[in-house]
Formats: structure tokens, sequence, C-alpha cells
């Protein structure tokens, strides 16, 4: 699960520092929400369920289902591979997920009161 967790931190710290350069380029818009907003959540997805499920196999799997689903959904709605990942409507989809990953991690890692 340090794999994960560091992919996480990893593509958050990209994805904010990809916000801030967007203010001066175009060309880190595109980046950064055409790959490390999705790439984030997908990562954020894979570290909860591998927290929910304390097996980080689970996790990496449910991580690539994720991304193979969005890949395909994308492609099939669309007829193009990139449509997926450099569509404008699903910019807030990607940060919710991973909004919500982040609220089920901290959950799920909490010390529960009365049980020390």
């Amino acid at each position: 699960m340090v794999l994960l967790t560091r992919a996480v931190a990893v593509f958050m710290l990209n994805s904010v520092l990809g916000l801030l350069a967007s203010a001066a380029s175009g060309a880190a818009v595109a980046l950064t929400f055409g790959w490390l907003l999705p790439m984030t959540a997908v990562s954020a997805l894979a570290l909860a369920a591998a927290v929910a499920a304390r097996s980080a196999v689970v996790g990496a799997g449910a991580g690539v289902a994720a991304w193979v689903i969005t890949v395909l959904a994308g492609q099939t709605a669309s007829g193009q591979l990139t449509a997926s990942v450099t569509n404008a409507h699903a910019y807030l989809p990607y940060l919710a997920v991973a909004a919500c990953c982040a609220t089920v991690v901290i959950c799920a890692v909490r010390p529960e009161r009365g049980l020390q």
C-alpha cells in the first residue's frame, strides 16, 4: 500500500503544480486536465479500495479496472481514444472521485476511540 500512497501523493502534488502552471501556459492546462487529474482520481480510488479491503492487490486491481472503464466508456461514447481524458465535462467527476476516495481512506485509517 506504500506504493499506492506514494502514487496518490505524487499525482496530487503534480496536479496542484499543474493547476498553478495552467495560469501561465495553455500546454499546462491540457496536461493537467488531460492526464494528471484523471490519474489522481484513479490512484485515489485504488488507495481507497486497498485500504478498505486491506489488500494492495485489490487496490491495484480496482485502479486498473477504473482506468479501463474510463477509457472504454469515453472511447465508446465519442469514438476517440483520447476523448475519455480530454473531455472538459469529466474534470469535475474526476475531482469528486478523488475527494471521495480521500475521505474513504481518512475514515478507514483513523483510530477508533475506545478501542485503545
